[in-house]
């Protein structure tokens, strides 16, 4: 644990891939378009949902909540695709990707770090994790 485990560089354009298990608390998040800790895209992957904010000048919006379909028990394969105008999130269940969100921005650009979040002292692991660029 310990707050924000961000990418040293901005990715405007690529997709991230990762499979994290949630070794304690009680969920997995990521950060996209990451400006400040008080702007940023924050995803988090939860019991039963993928559930996605927009964090603007400190106050945090929900944007949306999906049903995911995984066990948080078992190792859980996410890939993130960014664009400067989009944001699109899968994860890998039942061996095929299925995607969950596809959120197209208005009013600004996905533009930032990508890291994770792990609040207090909750821990995640990872493994599989690698950057493609689009």
């Amino acid at each position: 644990g310990g707050d924000y485990v961000l990418a040293p560089v901005e990715i405007v354009q690529g997709t991230v891939k990762f499979t994290a298990v949630l070794v304690k608390g009680k969920r997995v998040e990521w950060v996209v378009g990451f400006r400040d800790e008080k702007n940023y895209f924050l995803f988090q992957l939860d019991d039963k949902n993928l559930t996605r904010y927009e964090v603007r000048n400190g106050s945090k919006f929900v944007q949306v909540k999906v049903p995911h379909g995984l066990d948080k028990k078992e190792p859980m394969s996410v890939s993130v695709n960014i664009a400067p105008q989009s944001v699109g999130v899968s994860v890998l269940r039942g061996g095929q990707w299925v995607g969950l969100d596809k959120w197209e921005v208005t009013g600004s650009t996905v533009q930032g770090r990508f890291g994770f979040h792990i609040p207090g002292s909750d821990e995640i692991g990872l493994r599989d994790f690698r950057l493609a660029a689009n």
